[in-house]
């Protein structure tokens, strides 16, 4: 009988011992909350920030997280400059924390609902750009098909680091002149471009502006904006009854 009792309580030990692996429905990039500073915030299921449990993270089962995530008070941070980049971390999260009714793993798919793209956009009888962060745009200054250089200068300072000049030895294709990599809000301003054109290298100037696209919606907050309108209705017909 000892024995017997001996084997259950070693039995009941090595069960709690075991980490319990639980499968969450996917989170969609664009809907996570953002915190007081605009970053996006993913959080580990049933994690209370007021105790002293320990908790670890895991990306596509790797202990190393990309190196730009922040873990603070056991959340992934992305801070909102990630938006622009925000392919790069799709993936699964995985969160394993201690519990008061034991050890628990919570894996969660983060998938990209509205992916950046790349897109080929004439300037050449326009002189605004509106952008949508993520994207990348390949953009022409000017119908001319060779150009010798291409000089651009961003609110009246050097351009950012993802702003390029695209080759003006190509001949054929569509002709852009120039390239915004991974569009962000530190993108957003005036742009003034000098090119040298044809033989002659005759000087072409070319101002335009970039400007963000209106965020869409999530589907939480239109849910929440019906939600509102029916109970307005709502009331409304209670008080006219």
């Amino acid at each position: 009988m000892k024995s017997k009792w001996l084997l259950i309580s070693s039995f009941v030990v090595v069960a709690m011992a075991k980490w319990a692996h639980i499968k969450l429905d996917p989170v969609v990039w664009e809907e996570l909350p953002r915190n007081g500073d605009g970053a996006r915030v993913l959080s580990c299921r049933n994690y209370d920030p007021e105790t002293k449990h320990r908790y670890r993270w895991r990306f596509n089962g790797s202990s190393i997280l990309p190196k730009q995530i922040e873990v603070r008070r056991g959340r992934l941070v992305f801070n909102r400059s990630l938006d622009a980049y925000r392919n790069l971390f799709a993936g699964e999260y995985s969160c394993c924390i201690h519990e008061s009714l034991g050890k628990a793993c919570y894996a969660q798919q983060l998938q990209i609902g509205d992916p950046p793209q790349q897109i080929g956009l004439d300037l050449s009888e326009g002189n605004t750009l509106y952008a949508k962060v993520g994207n990348s745009y390949d953009i022409r200054l000017t119908n001319a098909k060779e150009h010798d250089e291409v000089q651009c200068k961003f609110n009246k300072e050097a351009v950012p680091g993802n702003v390029l000049a695209l080759n003006h030895k190509e001949k054929k294709g569509k002709h852009y002149q120039l390239r915004i990599r991974h569009f962000s809000e530190e993108n957003v301003g005036s742009y003034e471009c000098t090119l040298r054109l044809g033989e002659k290298h005759e000087l072409f100037m070319k101002e335009f502006v970039a400007t963000l696209e209106a965020e869409p919606a999530t589907s939480s907050s239109c849910s929440l904006l019906i939600k509102s309108v029916l109970l307005i209705a709502f009331i409304v017909i209670q008080q006219c009854n």
